[in-house]
């Protein structure tokens, strides 16, 4: 199958085009603001039109601070991609946050992703580690649970073991950074809300 490149862009398309020349995709997805300035979308129409011809061109539109919801948008957007296509995903351009939602994503779906790379400075490509969440199980049932669980007790109930297993997996989820007590209560952080998807 052909490739998929889904890249961030903002203010300028440089990185977007290297990354086109590094991966040669039959497809391009830009992640595109929800409210879109004039830099971006000029950006957008210089792409489309330097490459309308050889690439099928699509955008997709992410918000810029929201983490998890940038996240989970780009998961959706990875599962939809037939499988066996080969993923390619630049982070060079976008607000951090924006990006930073992206790589977290790419870490959600790392066995669908061939590579993530930034343009660095002189346009030398940093190519990013696949890291992988490694959350499963138990683990991957207490973080859904969490949100429609009032207590431990509840928590006990609903995944089948014991107080002393469940206490142990919110220490080790807290120690991770997706579980955070809150006025007495379990929360998912952002990193948590990403990891249960």
């Amino acid at each position: 199958m052909s490739g998929v490149l889904i890249s961030t862009v903002y203010e300028k398309s440089d990185s977007t085009v290297l990354s086109i020349k590094e991966f040669n995709p039959k497809r391009l997805i830009l992640l595109v603001d929800n409210k879109a300035k004039a830099a971006q979308l000029n950006s957008i129409k210089f792409i489309k039109k330097a490459f309308n011809n050889t690439l099928k061109i699509v955008e997709r539109n992410v918000d810029v601070y929201d983490i998890p919801a940038v996240s989970e948008g780009v998961m959706k957007l990875i599962d939809s991609i037939p499988a066996g296509t080969e993923i390619y995903v630049d982070i060079s351009q976008g607000r951090k946050p924006q990006a930073f939602g992206v790589l977290l994503a790419c870490y959600a779906r790392s066995d669908r992703i061939k590579k993530i790379v930034y343009w660095g400075g002189n346009n030398e490509a940093v190519f990013m580690p696949k890291l992988a969440f490694t959350i499963n199980g138990n683990y991957k049932k207490l973080l859904n649970e969490v949100d429609r669980t009032a207590n431990i007790t509840q928590l006990i109930k609903k995944l089948k073991i014991s107080r002393a297993q469940v206490y142990r997996y919110i220490k080790d989820l807290e120690s991770e950074g997706l579980l955070a007590k809150e006025n007495g209560k379990f929360a998912l952080t952002d990193a948590g809300r990403i990891a249960r998807v």
